[in-house]
């Protein structure tokens, strides 16, 4: 009796927690594609302004964000658009190339 408690106690000490395995490891670097998903709450692959902004300290400084990362202005961002965070060579809009239509 006395081993059978000694082990089930060893085994519970052993064992972590369960909400330790439901809780993200904030110790790796969420991707941009996770962080997307996370905020998109209608799941339409697309960001809106109450999306980007939602738990955001400052609305006004997350909507000025949203302004600058809308670069085709349609009012929503894509995963593309949304991931030029990291990168603000990606935010200014592609260049044509000279051999396709419509290009200067």
């Amino acid at each position: 009796m006395k081993c059978l408690l000694i082990l089930c106690l060893g085994l519970t000490l052993a064992a972590p927690p369960a909400s330790a395995k439901a809780r993200p490891d904030r110790t790796k670097p969420q991707s941009h594609e996770t962080a997307f998903k996370s905020l998109d709450k209608d799941g339409n692959s697309l960001l809106s302004l109450e999306e980007f902004s939602s738990g955001a300290a400052d609305p006004a400084q997350a909507a000025t964000e949203f302004a600058k990362l809308d670069t085709d202005k349609d009012g929503t961002l894509t995963l593309e658009e949304f991931s030029a965070r990291a990168d603000p060579k990606a935010r200014e809009p592609k260049k044509k190339r000279k051999n396709e239509p419509g290009a200067a």
